[in-house]
């Protein structure tokens, strides 16, 4: 269905569109995940980056 829905219309046109093919990838990925996440209640989770989940970054001021 995805191929059909996605993939085939560029096929279709007909040459060498990489560029096309890539961009309704990623916009496709993209999709299936958000879908993906309200399927199943899946709520985004903040977190710090990894460099200030140590303990000299606890203290007040050092930019984490």
């Amino acid at each position: 269905m995805v191929d059909q829905v996605a993939f085939q219309p560029l096929r279709s046109r007909g040459g060498e569109q990489l560029l096309g093919t890539i961009i309704t990838s990623v916009a496709l990925w993209i999709a299936l995940r958000e879908v993906a996440s309200l399927a199943t209640g899946a709520a985004p989770s903040a977190s710090r980056p990894a460099r200030c989940r140590a303990a000299s970054c606890t203290s007040a001021g050092s930019g984490c």
